[in-house]
């Protein structure tokens, strides 16, 4: 019943928005039922009936958090309303967040829905919960924002770190090889893609230029093979791998291969010769920098331009060249991470979903891989990945309601039909179940005692 204290005009007023109030018959009387039963409803009542205290800190502790609506609460024909908004008992609060999510909206959307008939405090957080605890919403997001960059380190000599990559320009395949400092490029076509015909190309450069002290390559089948592996460990070479179907920690070598690329295509176009642009793509100085063969070879490469013996002669200070190039990422740097931010940090047993093209997996964290921002992810059926934090899409668990222990047994709740099963086939736990090897090469994970075989 209506409190005898209301007039006639307010008490038409709320019999007509509690009629208007979407909501049906047998709702309205499943939330009157649970408000009666739940203890802090009936605190919040007598405030509401009976008059707040003067100061919040005289309140039930857990009642401070309704301090700031105690103006705009009503409690009426057995309900606690919020102006428009019905206020939801913790036993009710899942039902009614996985009827918001229904048809999978985003979570603006959800919240809007929310707001618009119902209210309790924390109910915008809950609902962000729930949405993200979604595996479809999951399955189906799209990948996590970027992170702040995290550069190569460059050494302050040329020809110790190298970027390496393979690409394809009209049926024929070119290995690239390009300096982390200068910025000099080679560039040899194959006759093969395989990892003998990449070896043989390499041992060319090297023994021409020398042996870098480390070599940045994706995880292409020439680069990932025991022979290739071999080769570097008797040439004492270090290899460092990018992140799978992650370019852009390959990046030095990917922007090379643009640029080769480039010059490639607009050579054949034009008839002119490929080893001559290479060469004015060699001698062209950039960013305040000398080029990139006078940084590698200390001197001038004569070109079809004229040039004064002077120049010939001119040193080279790679001390400037290397501040010139550090300021110049920093630079780069800045800007990039004016719309980057860290992700948080997975945990070993985590649930993800590995984000692909058109539709993710679920998956499950196995480790933290010793490369940056690299994770160690196992699917359902024991097949094990290595991929960037960018690929994986974290699955934030429903957040546990808050709230007095209150028997919801009594009133009979409508059956949850947004809420996740319990256990699904990605949840189940399963024993270290390897995948067929699809590379000949076995090498183990540092540290974890995986083998990097069944990383795809």
């Amino acid at each position: 019943m209506v409190d005898r204290g209301v007039s006639e005009e307010v008490e038409a007023q709320t019999c007509f928005m509690i009629s208007s109030v979407p909501y049906s018959d047998s709702k309205l009387e499943l939330i009157r039922r649970h408000t009666a039963l739940d203890e802090d409803c009936k605190v919040l009542i007598e405030y509401i009936m009976k008059g707040w205290p003067s100061k919040i800190y005289i309140m039930n502790d857990k009642m401070r958090v309704f301090w700031s609506y105690r103006e705009s609460l009503q409690y009426i024909d057995g309900l606690i309303l919020k102006n428009n908004q019905i206020f939801i008992p913790v036993c009710l609060r899942d039902e009614m967040l996985s009827r918001v999510h229904e048809g999978h909206l985003g979570i603006d959307r959800c919240k809007q829905r929310a707001r618009d008939v119902m209210f309790w405090p924390g109910m915008s957080r809950d609902v962000v919960g729930h949405v993200r605890a979604c595996a479809t919403c999951a399955m189906h997001a799209p990948r996590p924002r970027r992170e702040p960059a995290r550069p190569h380190p460059v050494p302050d000599r040329p020809w110790l770190k190298l970027g390496s990559d393979i690409f394809e320009y009209r049926r024929k395949y070119y290995v690239i090889l390009v300096d982390y400092f200068s910025n000099y490029v080679e560039v040899n076509e194959l006759n093969s893609i395989c990892s003998k015909a990449v070896i043989n190309a390499l041992k060319e450069q090297f023994g021409r230029h020398g042996i870098p002290i480390e070599l940045v390559t994706d995880n292409g089948p020439a680069y990932s093979s025991a022979e290739f592996k071999k080769f570097l460990e008797s040439w004492e070479v270090r290899h460092t791998t990018s992140s799978p179907h992650y370019p852009q920690s390959n990046g030095k070598s990917e922007r090379a291969v643009q640029s080769v690329k480039n010059i490639l295509k607009k050579c054949i176009d034009s008839g002119h010769d490929f080893h001559l642009s290479l060469l004015n793509f060699r001698t062209t100085p950039r960013d305040d920098m000398d080029s990139p063969a006078q940084i590698l070879m200390c001197r001038r490469l004569h070109n079809r331009l004229p040039m004064s013996r002077k120049l010939m002669y001119e040193s080279v200070d790679n001390s400037k060249n290397y501040q010139a190039l550090m300021s110049h990422k920093k630079k780069s740097n800045s800007n990039y991470n004016k719309t980057a931010r860290d992700l948080p940090t997975l945990k070993q047993g985590d649930r993800v979903v590995l984000a692909g093209d058109n539709i993710g997996r679920p998956v499950k964290v196995i480790a933290k891989s010793s490369e940056p921002r690299s994770y160690i992810v196992e699917d359902a059926v024991g097949r094990r990945y290595r991929r960037n934090r960018r690929h994986l899409v974290a699955r934030q668990p429903a957040p546990a309601q808050p709230g007095p222990a209150v028997s919801c047994a009594a009133p009979q709740l409508i059956t949850d039909k947004g809420a996740l099963p319990s256990a699904s086939a990605s949840d189940t736990p399963t024993s270290i179940v390897t995948g067929p090897v699809t590379r000949s090469k076995t090498r183990t994970h540092a540290g974890l005692g995986l083998d990097l075989n069944n990383l795809f």
